[in-house]
């Protein structure tokens, strides 16, 4: 018998491509991980030779496994970057009121859309020698894209390290939205721009990072039957030490925050219906020692609204 449930907009995402992503993101974050200390080796040759290690096999050894790591990833492809500068004017459709600087009339059509509701992704937690290390989960998923989360667990919900396997000790969360933009009468550029802010609440003994992440797909003519692939690095809102202290942050407790901006273009055929798939997720990396998520509340990550403008592709061009 078919099954006629309908979808949810954000199962069409693709799995395969959300779950290549996740691997992908690990292996970063283990290239900015080791990156960060050969560009701090002072503070960390310190730390190495009040223990009796020596201190230039460990930089070798460090410098060794980026290569490693950056070697691969190079197994997962970085599509072709799409210029947002457009080199004609020639549109086709009703003129549009201008903004300041572009004239008093300006061909296309632009908006804002609110970002949906996200669902949860895939989440990756250390499991070696089946040991409690905790693990990071989603509190809430509310409106406008807002995500709440923190981390449990363990007896006061810490991400533990057990001074053992340390390339482990990595967690992983992400969360996925699907957001479908106005369907256009004529052939297109779409372009598109949004901003995800992370504020990280942490109460910290453990030395490490933690690390935000956006990932995106573009599908020009979406469908209930579609699958769009994740394939696009949006970028990383936050990426902190842990014993880097800031303005709301004591190196212990505190609050820690970061915020990228998002702007593409793609062009979108006559009576079709774009969409993009956006990935946001969570990454914490330790060496040792304990983590929480949670302060005086739990850690978010929010965009709100995700804004458009359609401007025609001319004639020529489409020819």
């Amino acid at each position: 018998m078919k099954d006629n449930k309908a979808r949810d907009i954000n199962e069409l995402i693709s799995e395969e491509s959300l779950k290549r992503d996740s691997e992908k993101r690990l292996l970063e974050t283990e290239v900015l991980h080791r990156s960060h200390k050969l560009q701090n080796f002072d503070r960390f040759k310190y730390d190495l030779t009040k223990k009796g290690e020596d201190h230039e096999a460990a930089f070798k050894r460090l410098s060794a496994e980026r290569r490693e790591f950056t070697e691969k990833l190079r197994a997962y492809p970085t599509p072709a970057k799409i210029a947002n500068t457009l080199a004609s004017r020639m549109e086709l459709a009703a003129p549009r009121f201008g903004h300041a600087g572009e004239g008093a009339f300006v061909f296309g059509a632009e908006g804002c859309v609110a970002a949906p509701r996200a669902s949860d992704g895939i989440s990756v937690a250390p499991t070696h020698n089946s040991a409690p290390h905790g693990r990071i989960q989603t509190r809430e998923l509310g409106f406008l894209g807002n995500i709440s989360f923190g981390s449990e667990g363990t007896e006061f919900g810490f991400l533990e390290t057990t001074g053992d396997s340390l390339s482990e000790h990595i967690w992983l969360h992400n969360w996925r939205y699907t957001v479908l933009f106005p369907c256009i009468s004529t052939a297109s550029y779409l372009t598109y721009k949004f901003e995800v802010g992370v504020e990280a609440q942490l109460f910290s003994e453990a030395d490490g990072m933690i690390m935000s992440f956006v990932s995106i797909g573009e599908e020009p003519s979406a469908s209930p039957t579609s699958n769009i692939p994740v394939n696009i690095d949006g970028g990383w809102p936050l990426i902190a030490d842990l014993n880097d202290p800031g303005p709301a942050y004591n190196g212990h407790y505190g609050f820690i925050n970061g915020s990228v901006k998002v702007e593409r273009t793609f062009s979108v055929g006559a009576g079709r219906t774009p969409a993009i798939a956006i990935v946001v997720g969570f990454v914490a990396r330790l060496t040792s020692g304990h983590l929480r998520l949670q302060f005086s509340n739990f850690s978010s990550i929010g965009i709100g609204q995700v804004c458009y403008r359609y401007t025609p592709i001319p004639i020529l061009t489409q020819a």
